[in-house]
């Protein structure tokens, strides 16, 4: 199976960095695939309305990224969905796509959510017709692009007899959008149904379906995924859990780790800001434990104090910003990552460059680089796992259950 990253035109990170000194004095961008060799990704998905929010001086997608493998794109169907309609038009998309030189083009696709239930039927069938428009123009095309078609549903058969419609129609590369917030047992259930109806139709017409999952890295589907013949799949998941999630910021073989917040205290915001407001604590204070806190921790670094010592501080310093309650909570997080020194056991560029830095949630330099290591080990684990796998479907139940070594 191979994995497609979904990347943010243009993040990246800045490699004069200095965590001490906090400073970024060039504005030289890097992405995750210049950092580690190879890059921990079989691909990137880069949507079209990220791209058009700040297009790229060259035309070409893959001197833009600096990347050399594939390259897929699609529309963000987030980015819409409150809409009637998808804002693209097919035949446009299909330009687009061939204009920058994607490898993989996505079909116009709209998403079907529970806000809009009356409309599912409705925006299947506008998905369906938006990529058989683009199929009719692409087909009779001399290009390098590989059409991917998407199809969107609400359960297994509706998921299932889509795929069959667009596989019947010609396609040979089929995407499942929308599954993203779909309990992992409905997931199953989809896998199985469309596996089974592609896979008579293969047989039929002498033809393989490849499928693409949309948004889905989870573990607990691993196997099915694999032997329901998933051949690509893509999740920012791993990414995006480095800043998004309240506990589970680092991983180290897929065993999540909290981060340890010190914010400066010009970036709070919303409620933290507010408890600072309300409780009357001055800017110096702030200033005064924030620095405290740092230089405990980069103490307990090189072991020059307890980790009773550095929990006192990160105490002190989260309690004029957060309730009583909240901070014991997070606290005993902190102490089971500092604990872990999870940091100390990576063997990625990025943990070896800054150490106990890239644990702290404290600017995007660091939050992004907590990121990229995410993705490099979230890649080596279902690597490492798929190595493992036993290709019989009865054996699926001890797949769940793999160990990797």
């Amino acid at each position: 199976m191979k994995f497609y990253l979904p990347f943010w035109w243009p993040d990246g990170i800045n490699t004069h960095f200095d965590p001490f000194l906090e400073t970024v004095p060039h504005k030289e961008k890097v992405r995750i695939w210049n950092i580690y060799n190879p890059p921990p990704l079989d691909g990137i998905l880069v949507s079209r309305v990220n791209v058009e929010s700040k297009p790229p001086e060259n035309d070409d997608i893959h001197t833009a990224l600096d990347f050399k493998g594939s390259i897929m794109g699609d529309c963000g169907a987030f980015s819409y969905i409150d809409e009637a309609e998808p804002p693209y038009d097919p035949i446009d998309t299909l330009e687009f796509y061939e204009k920058y030189g994607f490898d993989i083009g996505v079909t116009v696709d709209h998403l079907i959510v529970p806000k809009y239930d009356n409309e599912k039927e409705y925006r299947q069938e506008l998905t369906i017709k938006n990529a058989k428009k683009m199929f009719d123009v692409w087909k009779n095309k001399e290009t390098k692009l590989k059409l991917l078609g998407v199809v969107q549903g609400w359960n297994a058969n509706s998921y299932a007899t889509a795929a069959l419609e667009l596989a019947e129609y010609g396609f040979d590369y089929i995407a499942l959008g929308g599954l993203v917030r779909e309990p992992t047992e409905n997931i199953k259930k989809i896998l199985e149904m469309v596996h089974a109806i592609l896979q008579t139709n293969s047989q039929e017409k002498g033809v393989q379906t490849k499928i693409h999952l949309f948004g889905i890295a989870r573990e607990s589907l691993f196997a099915t995924m694999k032997h329901t013949g998933i051949h690509s799949f893509d999740s920012a998941g791993s990414l995006r859990n480095a800043w998004l999630s309240a506990k589970k910021n680092y991983y180290l073989d897929n065993v999540p780790y909290c981060a340890i917040r010190i914010p400066r205290p010009k970036d709070l915001r919303g409620k933290k800001k507010k408890f600072v407001e309300e409780h009357e604590i001055s800017k110096d204070l702030l200033v005064k434990l924030e620095k405290k806190a740092l230089a405990n921790i980069r103490a307990f670094q090189k072991q020059e104090i307890t980790l009773d010592e550095v929990l006192t501080a990160l105490k002190e310093y989260t309690s004029v910003f957060t309730p009583p309650k909240q901070t014991d909570q997070i606290i005993n997080e902190y102490q089971r990552t500092l604990n872990a020194r999870p940091w100390e056991l990576c063997d990625c560029s990025l943990c070896k460059k800054i150490g106990i830095d890239i644990i702290f949630f404290r600017m995007h330099e660091r939050n992004m680089r907590r990121g990229f290591h995410n993705v490099y080990d979230f890649y080596n684990h279902f690597k490492k796992w798929e190595q493992n796998y036993l290709p019989s479907k009865k054996n699926e139940k001890e797949n769940q259950q793999l160990k990797l070594v």
